[in-house]
């Protein structure tokens, strides 16, 4: 499971990360992405690099670690 957590202060609407990850990440009425669904683990690979697309770094991703 991967979370995805975006910080809307810092996010200027560019939609780069809906669409590497259109099923967890919208872009709602304002024009900024929200997270909507945790990601699969095996989105991890776009989850990351959605977060290293984004130009104004507002996308933090979090990986649950099996214990």
């Amino acid at each position: 499971m991967t979370r995805i957590s975006i910080d809307r202060n810092r996010c200027a609407g560019h939609a780069m990360c809906v669409a590497l990850l259109p099923m967890v990440i919208a872009v709602d009425d304002t024009g900024k992405a929200n997270a909507v669904a945790v990601a699969p683990a095996e989105e991890i690979d776009n989850a990351m690099l959605a977060a290293d697309s984004c130009p104004t770094e507002a996308i933090l991703v979090e990986q649950a670690v099996d214990t």
